[in-house]
């Protein structure tokens, strides 16, 4: 595994733990990509799909949404760049498919496994691939670590 792949994989971890899957049974997660598997060039088509799917119940409704884990170790020229064009409509058309919101979780700084700052952003909002780190501030958590919290209804995240 190279280096970018691991960072990837140790910030989707810390995504993961946020979610405090073990202590919420009404939370499960359905996907987890295996996007750092590849062997000469060659990958599973669904690597292409964000990074995870999870699934909620409340109240006697299943709701569905999927995540995309990016880090960055700094924002350069306050811009952060977090996917190319391609990957930008394979998340809007999953999402159109699946009929399931999706949101790109953003970390920024300090390490992949303990993010300085994180932002919770719904895809919708990140119609190209550089952001201005100013323009996610509506979307910053203010404690990076806090336990995420899904509200079905609203297809809110945060």
């Amino acid at each position: 595994m190279n280096e970018k792949a691991k960072i990837g994989s140790e910030f989707e971890r810390f995504v993961i733990d946020c979610f405090h899957f073990k202590t919420h049974p009404s939370l499960r997660l359905l996907e987890w990509q295996g996007d750092k598997i590849d062997i000469n060039g060659v990958y599973p088509e669904a690597n292409r799909n964000p990074d995870m799917v999870v699934s909620v119940k409340v109240g006697g409704y299943e709701y569905r949404f999927a995540v995309e884990c990016k880090y960055r170790s700094s924002a350069s020229d306050g811009v952060v760049y977090w996917a190319n064009r391609e990957k930008i409509e394979i998340y809007n058309r999953f999402s159109d498919e699946r009929l399931m919101p999706v949101f790109v979780v953003i970390g920024i700084g300090g390490m992949p496994s303990d993010p300085e700052s994180v932002y919770i952003v719904p895809l919708h909002y990140l119609r190209y691939g550089k952001v201005n780190v100013a323009a996610l501030e509506l979307f910053k958590r203010k404690d990076p670590k806090a336990q995420f919290i899904y509200i079905g209804p609203k297809m809110i995240l945060y």
